[in-house]
């Protein structure tokens, strides 16, 4: 196993044209300004039947959005409310990603900015198809 870091476009010269079984995601979606293009640009390094996992914050009446994030970082954090499972479903299929599914993990103690907070996170999944 190893880990990469890159600026990536979805590009066949890019990383050497190697594809993945696996590519994690985990508490970066809020960041990214187009969720749309980040989940085309990793499906894209998937091998067939490689699975995408994302884990970011639910979307829900009972999750406080990140209102009170400090002037400084309000452009690193375009997505203050998290994602609903249609949310997530749309950008899955969007990238062409079959078989999705969502599982919450109802309470997570996190350290952040904020201090410890509980969050309620989701686990999504798809496969890129054969």
């Amino acid at each position: 196993m190893s880990a990469m870091a890159y600026e990536l476009k979805g590009l066949p010269e890019e990383l050497e044209g190697r594809k993945f079984d696996v590519i994690p995601c985990t508490m970066a979606y809020h960041h990214f300004e187009s969720t749309d293009e980040i989940t085309r640009i990793l499906a894209y390094f998937l091998k067939p039947g490689g699975a995408l996992l994302v884990t970011d914050r639910v979307s829900s009446d009972a999750v406080p959005k990140l209102e009170d994030i400090p002037e400084k970082y309000e452009a690193i954090v375009p997505h203050k409310s998290g994602f609903s499972e249609e949310d997530m479903r749309k950008l899955f299929e969007g990238a062409r990603l079959e078989s999705f599914s969502l599982n919450v993990i109802p309470s997570v103690t996190m350290d952040g900015m904020f201090g410890l907070t509980d969050q309620k996170l989701f686990l999504a999944k798809g496969f890129k198809p054969f």
